[in-house]
């Protein structure tokens, strides 16, 4: 709700950018790391397997919801 009421939100979809939070509904954050040439999404994320751990997900970020940018 914060990233909506102050226009920091970006919808499924977008290309995101480092720096970026991912948002898997309300249930998951990860932190955009880099986006390859591939298009694929490279993310930094908490209590993923019970560790902090490093993921690359697909273009849409294997069903991203949506961003929020700083």
């Amino acid at each position: 709700g914060w990233a909506q009421r102050t226009g920091r939100s970006l919808p499924a979809g977008t290309t995101p950018q480092p720096g970026d939070l991912v948002l898997w509904g309300g249930e998951h954050i990860g932190i955009v790391e880099a986006v390859d040439p591939q298009g694929r999404i490279h993310t930094i994320e908490g209590n993923s397997s019970n560790a902090v751990t490093r993921r690359v997900h697909d273009a849409s970020g294997d069903g991203a919801t949506g961003y929020v940018r700083f």
